[in-house]
């Protein structure tokens, strides 16, 4: 979203850092619900939510808590950002 009424895309490309590869499995039986609850939260996002090293820091934040809580009691490590671009 913006405040000037131009459309504004982002294109994230994530790494899940996981502990065990016995999760792998249920990461991708979730993967669906996971990848839903990530772009409903990312499509309320403005472009001056993501700005600056706070803002990349604050996406990463939101993403492994919503990812957390689908796959409790599997814990998401981190999210590595392999590719972020905003247009």
């Amino acid at each position: 979203s913006t405040n000037d009424s131009r459309p504004r895309f982002l294109k994230l490309t994530i790494t899940l850092h996981i502990t065990s590869d016995v999760d792998v499995k249920l990461i991708a039986r979730k993967l669906p619900l996971i990848r839903d609850n990530f772009q409903l939260y990312l499509r309320e996002l403005r472009s001056e939510d993501l700005q600056g090293a706070k803002g990349t820091y604050k996406l990463k934040e939101e993403l492994l808590l919503r990812i957390n809580q689908i796959m409790s009691p599997v814990i998401i490590q981190d999210i590595l950002f392999k590719e972020m671009l905003i247009n």
